[in-house]
């Protein structure tokens, strides 16, 4: 395994303390620094020893319960993260199928609009026949595409994604 030096203020940042502590801890001969700076993996088992060393058995106890709070609440944290990722997923895949949905409804009722091609014949140059017959439908497709409930069958039981 390739040994890993740090400068004292990595160093510090990997330890959760101040530069000056571990300045104060490589003074004190807890921590070894090189010419190159300090082996993160001996650095670490040391400040470890210290600290097991200092602390009495209740106080290593609660910050074990400490720590192991702090993960709970990062898993937990992340699990939210998940859920609203899932959640915001599925608004999606459920926005997709309504715009298709809408876009299929619309082009029926488009399509609906060449039910009244022979009256508009036979309305001929009368612009104000050919106008009710026009209206009439428009507004009738559209009361059909704001009004008609989709039925629980409409909706897929799954979404793809």
């Amino acid at each position: 395994m390739k040994k890993i030096v740090l400068n004292g203020a990595k160093l510090a940042a990997e330890l959760g303390v101040s530069g000056a502590r571990v300045n104060q801890l490589t003074k004190a001969g807890i921590l070894s620094r090189s010419a190159k700076g300090y082996d993160l993996a001996q650095s670490v088992q040391a400040y470890v020893r210290y600290r097991l060393s200092t602390i009495g058995t209740g106080e290593v106890s609660k910050l074990m319960r400490a720590r192991l709070r702090k993960i709970t609440a990062q898993l937990e944290h992340e699990k939210i993260l998940l859920q609203r990722a899932r959640a915001e997923t599925m608004s999606t895949a459920e926005a997709k199928w309504a715009y298709e949905e809408t876009r299929r409804r619309i082009f029926a009722g488009m399509k609906k609009l060449l039910d009244i091609v022979p009256q508009l014949e036979a309305a001929g140059d009368d612009r104000m026949e050919v106008f009710r017959l026009l209206d009439a439908k428009v507004r009738q497709i559209l009361n059909e595409l704001s009004h008609r409930p989709i039925l629980e069958n409409e909706v897929p039981k799954t979404i793809a994604v």
